[in-house]
């Protein structure tokens, strides 16, 4: 096999890149910005001008984009220099429809899409410890498990097509409520004079508890809120749901209300925020026990 392709060096893309770099690769990489590609230069990646170099060099590319118009023009951009046999990776969050697009043309010019949407923090990236959520052909999933096999701990193939574009929705959907709950449970505990602390723990130590209130919750006490996945990101897979939602006429009505509430943390200026800091909307500073 020739060196792995990455499309996409940003926070996600960049830490993937790294951990096959580490892990004795040879990596090609491309990003809209070039500064990303001479960082990563210093770690061995070779960067490339143009996305149809990847496709011409590599057997395997790796896509890492926030949208389904950037999939797309990411994809048109391999499309220049597309060879039989492409393997395209996607680990990008997308709507279902725009993935189903991208696999068409992929394979009308003779390549093969694997759809790889990853869950996990900037931290799980950085440590080779995302959870990836795959769909495609069998051979195809088991021609990128030397990729998967790096940058993730945990992969499975749960469908033949873009299934997994609407599994990591779902995943997100939970995962986004989950922390507006967690807001509402310290707004209301910090009110009758439970500390974070105090309230953090009991939910780690309840039958709720969970790997993301594990990892989240050294950052909701101390009030980090160091970007793993902004407020602004969180908004745009927001939108994303409820647009997936509404095109197959599923009412949604509690993730409206927290859609809400990541709109208000957007207007008090926390957009480039961590998620977690959807927590200061709703926190009240004074406790104040009913008479």
């Amino acid at each position: 096999m020739a060196g792995f392709g990455v499309l996409g060096l940003g926070v996600m893309g960049g830490s993937m890149a790294r951990n096959l770099l580490g892990a004795g690769e040879e990596v090609y990489g491309y990003d809209i910005n070039p500064d990303r590609g001479r960082e990563l230069s210093g770690y061995g990646l070779v960067p490339v001008d143009i996305p149809a170099e990847l496709a011409r060099r590599c057997d395997v590319v790796l896509i890492s984009v926030a949208t389904g118009e950037q999939l797309l023009s990411a994809v048109d951009g391999l499309l220049e220099g597309m060879r039989d046999g492409l393997l395209v990776v996607d680990a990008s969050t997308v709507d279902p429809e725009a993935s189903a697009v991208a696999r068409k043309r992929i394979e009308a010019a003779g390549g093969s899409l694997l759809c790889a949407p990853v869950s996990g923090s900037a931290q799980l990236a950085e440590s080779g410890q995302l959870t990836v959520i795959c769909s495609g052909r069998d051979e195809d999933y088991e021609r990128a498990a030397r990729l998967l096999n790096v940058i993730a701990a945990k992969s499975a193939l749960i469908g033949s097509a873009d299934e997994a574009r609407a599994m990591k929705l779902i995943v997100n959907l939970v995962v986004i409520g989950t922390m507006e709950l967690v807001a509402e449970s310290l707004a209301l505990g910090e009110a009758l004079g439970l500390s974070r602390q105090a309230v953090t723990d009991q939910l780690r130590n309840s039958v709720i508890s969970s790997p993301f209130l594990a990892y989240k919750a050294e950052a909701i006490v101390n009030a980090d809120y160091e970007a793993t996945a902004t407020v602004g990101l969180i908004r745009k897979d927001l939108d994303l749901i409820r647009t997936v939602a509404a095109r197959q006429e599923v009412e949604l009505p509690v993730t409206e209300v927290v859609d809400a509430t990541y709109a208000r943390a957007e207007e008090l200026g926390f957009r480039d925020s961590d998620f977690a800091s959807v927590i200061e909307v709703l926190a009240k500073k004074e406790a104040t026990w009913p008479s």
